[in-house]
């Protein structure tokens, strides 16, 4: 798998994680922009790390191309990292 940790500060109790791996474009598939794996449910609180983890399709290989993580907080985005897979 792919993994992201996160450190986050200060986050009040009960805050809403969303989460999202998306293929944004390459020669694996022929989408762009595709919401590849998304998350959503758990909550935070105060100062931690937090991790998140991409599963391998059941091929097992991750398609070539451009992805990107993004880290929504109480619905607000506060972290995109775009990667590639080569």
């Amino acid at each position: 798998g792919i993994y992201c940790s996160v450190f986050m500060a200060n986050i009040p109790e009960g805050a809403q994680l969303r989460s999202e791996w998306r293929y944004l474009r390459g020669s694996g598939l022929s989408l762009t922009n595709h919401l590849y794996s998304w998350h959503e449910g758990d909550t935070i609180g105060g100062s931690d790390y937090h991790w998140f983890r991409l599963n391998p399709p059941d091929a097992g290989l991750f398609p070539v191309g451009e992805y990107e993580f993004i880290l929504y907080i109480e619905g607000l985005e506060h972290v995109r990292l775009p990667f590639t897979v080569t």
